[in-house]
């Protein structure tokens, strides 16, 4: 990766950044910047945005919390060795962040990175209306197709490979990889690792048929002439499935007091006439329903308005987050308020419903319900809403989990 580093020492920091950076207090910024509530946070690391002379940076500081991790980390620091992952994309012609520094204190490093104009984190604009028509989507999943490819022919590996570690850019259509903590060159790709990188169209999943999963898949063994390994595409897929429905059982519990707490990530309070409605918020972030709409559909008695008892309504609330976590479609429930000693549910509105259903997209559905761990009590209460198959909740018995 080219660059014009130069190596200093600042307040027990050893660090490697760029010549242009060195002055006007930049660093001292960067060290205040960990004081600052993280964006992103886990037990070894914490994330941290700072403006700097009209550019943001971005920095990841590793920090081990175990004794082992500690001692490790004096020797094998973290950030030198995603910077060494980056120069392996960077090689490989892979559009990676921009580095901008890396230092070193005791256990201690940092990564500084510079935004990248006009991407945007793919996970966001795949669940948001930057991509809402097919064609985009379609260019969006060429170019992750693309990608996959060129990765896997060089032979290098991700274990982390997701949306949420690569961003996008619609308007020249250039993805890039920003996160890329443990990339390696390997010999060769054996079944495991070969999935781990296919796993990033497991999330994806929603919005893409068996058929193109498997023609993609397809495409990807044919291009990067992966050798010794006789798997079909749909094998893989399903494998992929099967995976993504394990990782989401997983998750489920935490996600489920999230949920139950209100939490910011899935929850929006607003205040209607009085009352108090907990909505819920798209995968992108933007919410389902505002007050006006909640005031409408009540005033007009709406039957997208079901009252029940609370306990009820709880569990229905919960089912429909549950199920729209392994992508199941379903008309969910998009806002619920507690009143009375009644749980009122108010719920999405699907238009253009067809009751005569593709028969080959319906086993689709069937079998993804299936792996997801949910029953379909009578598949002939199935619906088509412009060619995707959903099933109205109460038509869906769960087998596991929850």
């Amino acid at each position: 990766m080219k660059n014009d580093f130069i190596k200093i020492q600042r307040n027990g920091w050893i660090w490697n950044i760029k010549k242009s950076l060195i002055q006007n207090g930049f660093l001292e910024n960067i060290q205040d910047s960990t004081k600052k509530i993280p964006i992103k946070s886990n037990t070894n690391r914490d994330v941290f945005n700072i403006k700097y002379q009209n550019k943001l940076y971005y920095v990841k500081h590793y920090h081990a919390s175990g004794k082992t991790s500690r001692f490790l980390n004096c020797f094998f620091p973290k950030c030198k060795a995603e910077y060494e992952s980056f120069n392996i994309l960077f090689e490989k012609g892979i559009r990676t962040a921009e580095i901008a520094g890396w230092g070193i204190k005791n256990n201690q490093s940092m990564l500084i990175t510079e935004e990248l104009k006009g991407f945007i984190d793919a996970k966001k604009i795949w669940f948001s209306d930057a991509l809402s028509d097919v064609k985009s989507k379609n260019i969006f999943k060429n170019d992750l197709e693309k990608l996959v490819s060129k990765m896997i022919s060089a032979k290098i590996y991700h274990p982390d490979f997701h949306l949420g570690n690569i961003l996008y850019n619609p308007y020249i259509q250039e993805i890039a990889v920003i996160d890329a903590h443990g990339v390696k060159k390997i010999v060769k790709y054996n079944k495991n690792k070969l999935i781990d990188m296919l796993c990033v169209f497991g999330a994806i999943r929603g919005e893409i048929t068996d058929n193109e999963a498997e023609e993609r898949i397809g495409n990807i063994l044919s291009s990067s002439k992966v050798p010794g390994l006789n798997l079909s595409p749909r094998c893989l897929w399903q494998k992929i499935l099967i995976n993504e429905s394990l990782e989401t059982e997983k998750l489920w519990e935490k996600r489920r007091k999230q949920i139950l707490s209100h939490n910011s990530k899935y929850i929006n309070k607003i205040e209607c006439n009085g009352k108090i409605w907990l909505t819920r918020k798209k995968i992108s972030g933007s919410p389902e329903i505002n007050v006006e709409e909640i005031d409408q559909i009540q005033k007009k008695s709406s039957e997208r308005i079901k009252v029940l008892n609370p306990d009820t309504a709880e569990k229905i609330w919960l089912k429909s987050f549950h199920l729209q976590f392994h992508r199941i479609m379903h008309i969910m429930p998009i806002a619920w308020c507690n009143e009375n000693n009644t749980g009122k549910l108010i719920y999405e509105e699907i238009t253009e419903k067809a009751r005569i259903v593709n028969g080959e997209l319906l086993d689709e559905f069937l079998n993804r319900c299936k792996i997801a761990g949910f029953n379909i009590i009578n598949k002939n209460a199935c619906f088509s809403s412009q060619n995707v198959i959903f099933c109205e909740i109460g038509n869906i018995k769960i087998t596991k989990g929850c």
